[in-house]
């Protein structure tokens, strides 16, 4: 039973740390996300809140090199919009179709998924949507040439930074839950050792009670509850071998009582016999 007890303890002292290191990391994960969110969309919103850019676009939008015009300015502002050519490209779109004319991004072709911020941005108004649980964040915001012709300018980040930072966290974490668990598992062995000696004892004299002996005590060396138990253990073990004592002389006592009383009759019981016969 002991041994039985000792493993739940270090069980559940395990359960725990896992535990804990799962909301830990699901709430570093997160607030790793949400904070990666937050900086794109105020960074992007500053960006384009510019009115020289936006003037810029508008600009190249309503000449005869359009496209050319508006790639010069996006290259331009590549640095404050965070376009790294990698994780976060910008996109030139046809405000009407959504059509991908132009964009920094030569390996992804010219299809362009067309989001829910796209959309609203074929609309005319700006696209600033978002949802932490999607796997990219975008931003799509029209621009309207003086020659009447839409454009689109589009911002998409797919997150792969945030993906390995979260990765790296995670492996860090992995890591530290191994440490902690293996710390936890001989700490929680020792504490479970101390706590459970007592009742080790206890059980070693009940069964010396069961066979009679109420000699044997418990040594208490803590003050909490299972001291007070192993302390009232003692007292009773005490109280049934006083009780126990004061039995087997009671038992004496009878015994020398009916001892005395058959030699204080066998006289008399003889002489009645002998008269009687």
């Amino acid at each position: 039973m002991g041994k039985s007890l000792r493993i739940k303890i270090v069980f559940i002292m395990l359960l725990l740390i896992v535990l804990l290191m799962t909301v830990v990391s699901v709430f570093l994960i997160y607030g790793v996300q949400n904070f990666y969110n937050n900086e794109f969309y105020v960074q992007m919103s500053g960006v384009f809140a510019d009115e020289e850019f936006i003037h810029a676009l508008r600009q190249g939008a309503s000449g005869n090199m359009a496209l050319d015009s508006m790639q010069n300015v996006m290259s331009a502002y590549a640095g404050q919009l965070g376009v790294d050519l990698g994780d976060r490209n910008y996109y030139i779109l046809d405000g009407q179709t959504g059509q991908n004319l132009a964009s920094s991004d030569t390996e992804a072709g010219a299809a362009v998924e067309i989001t829910a911020n796209i959309l609203l941005a074929m609309t005319g108004r700006p696209g600033y949507d978002s949802n932490i649980t999607d796997k990219y964040m975008d931003v799509a915001v029209p621009i309207q040439g003086d020659n009447g012709q839409s454009y689109i300018i589009y911002i998409l980040d797919n997150k792969d930074n945030v993906r390995q930072l979260n990765k790296q966290i995670f492996s860090i974490i992995a890591e530290a839950a191994a440490v902690g668990i293996v710390i936890t598992a001989g700490v929680s062995l020792f504490i479970s050792g101390t706590m459970l000696q007592p009742i080790k004892g206890m059980t070693k004299a009940s069964q010396s009670m069961a066979k009679g002996d109420f000699s044997r005590k418990i040594e208490v060396q803590s003050d909490d509850e299972i001291g007070i138990l192993a302390d009232n253990f003692n007292d009773m073990a005490s109280q049934l071998e006083n009780m126990l004592d004061k039995l087997r002389q009671e038992e004496t006592l009878r015994r020398e009582f009916v001892a005395n009383v058959s030699h204080e009759l066998r006289t008399p019981v003889t002489s009645i016999r002998s008269y009687a016969e």
